[in-house]
C-alpha cells in the first residue's frame, strides 16, 4: 500500500513538474511569450533587458529589449554594424492578426563587445536572428547571436518563440 501511495505522488510530482514548463511565460512589452523546452528562462545579464532565454545547452541567449516608438530602418542598420564588413542579411515581415513583425537575418563575422565603444572580439561563422514586434505603443526586439550552424538549427523554434503571443 505504502509502495503505491509513493508511486502516485512520485507520478504526480513529476507531471506537475512538466505542466509548470510547459505553462512558463516571459512577458515583455505588454505580449506573453511561450518558453518551452529547449528554451530556458535566464537572469538577464542587463537591467536594459526585458527578459533572456537561453537554448538549451547551446551558447546562445535571446535577448528581449522593449523601448519607447523607434524607426525599425535605423534598428537594421545597427543590426548590420554590429558585423564586420556588409553581411549577408534578410528582412521579412509576417502579420499576426493586426501586429506586422519585421524578422532579420544576418551572416558574417559577427564584433561581439559592449554596444557603445570598447573593444570587438571578431566572431567569424556568426548568424543573429532576430524580430522586433509593435506592442502598445513600444518596440519589442529580440536578438540573438551564434554559431551559424547552432542558429540553423534552432530558427524554427525561434520563429514559435516569436509568434507565441499571437497563437491561440
Amino acid at each position: 500500500m505504502k509502495t503505491k501511495l509513493l508511486f502516485s505522488l512520485l507520478i504526480f510530482a513529476v507531471s506537475a513538474v512538466g505542466q509548470d514548463k510547459a505553462a512558463e511565460s516571459l512577458e515583455a512589452g505588454g505580449l506573453k511569450f511561450t518558453v518551452e523546452a529547449p528554451w530556458k528562462k535566464v537572469q538577464p545579464a542587463s537591467s536594459m533587458r526585458a527578459g533572456q532565454l537561453k537554448y538549451g545547452d547551446k551558447d546562445i541567449d535571446a535577448v528581449f529589449f522593449v523601448f519607447g516608438p523607434q524607426s525599425v530602418e535605423a534598428n537594421l542598420a545597427r543590426w548590420k554594424g554590429q558585423f564586420s564588413g556588409e553581411p549577408e542579411s534578410k528582412t521579412e515581415e509576417k502579420k499576426f492578426g493586426d501586429t506586422k513583425v519585421t524578422y532579420f537575418t544576418a551572416k558574417g563575422t559577427y564584433m561581439d563587445g559592449p554596444p557603445f565603444g570598447g573593444e570587438k572580439t571578431p566572431k567569424p561563422d556568426s548568424t543573429m536572428l532576430a524580430a522586433i514586434i509593435p506592442s502598445d505603443g513600444k518596440m519589442i526586439f529580440i536578438k540573438l547571436v551564434g554559431k551559424t550552424a547552432d542558429v540553423d538549427a534552432l530558427k524554427k523554434d525561434f520563429d514559435k518563440l516569436v509568434a507565441s503571443p499571437f497563437s491561440k
